[in-house]
């Protein structure tokens, strides 16, 4: 879980008052007065908050034959849920939801390639996963790792940002991870058959 938190303040606020100045146009009286500033200035401290708070859950896609927990073999396909929620001191139209999410990947050294993961804004928080993966036979939305990907931990990077307030952009970094333990080949070995005579 990750959480980050920004600060915004209110400082001044200032009378202005409508002054009249009532003529006589020849058939009605019209206003013909200004807005003025009359020197009155109240110097009023409001802090507000917003606190954008991220989890973030990768698991081995539910097609994996022979997943257990968050291990897997390399070579299959995994899912990434993130949930991001934004609180706040201020008024609800103060501040955005997070808008966007890109996850990075290992295989690629966290740079050259992302994936934008699929937003879905409800009213008090945002929800990311992948794309539909048109590479998957099933059309998962699903990450595939690569079959020479070594044993040990698989890490996912992902930023989400785009959370908008007064006092500029939160974002923040979340990273989760699978175990790799063996490739996909043990699974699906094609061998012929031995004949019995």
């Amino acid at each position: 879980m990750q959480r980050i938190s920004q600060y915004w303040y209110d400082l001044i606020r200032f009378t202005i008052l409508w002054i009249s100045d009532w003529q006589w146009n020849g058939n009605r009286w019209v206003d013909r007065g200004d807005w003025e500033d009359r020197g009155r200035w109240d110097f009023v401290w409001n802090t507000y908050q917003a606190t954008l708070t991220i989890n973030s859950s990768i698991t081995p896609d539910t097609r994996v034959p022979t997943a257990s927990g968050t291990t897997m073999k390399s070579g299959y396909g995994y899912n990434i849920n993130i949930a991001a929620e934004v609180t706040s001191t201020a008024v609800n139209n103060a501040y955005t939801q997070a808008q966007t999410a890109v996850s990075y990947f290992p295989e690629f050294g966290y740079q050259n390639y992302c994936r934008v993961l699929d937003k879905n804004i409800l009213s008090n928080r945002s929800a990311f996963q992948f794309k539909p993966n048109r590479y998957s036979t099933y059309s998962s939305c699903s990450h595939f790792t690569p079959i020479w990907y070594p044993d040990g931990n698989y890490t996912a990077f992902t930023q989400v940002y785009d959370v908008w307030t007064p006092a500029g952009m939160i974002t923040a970094n979340v990273t989760d991870s699978l175990i790799i333990d063996g490739n996909l080949f043990s699974d699906w070995h094609a061998a012929p058959k031995k004949y019995n005579e």
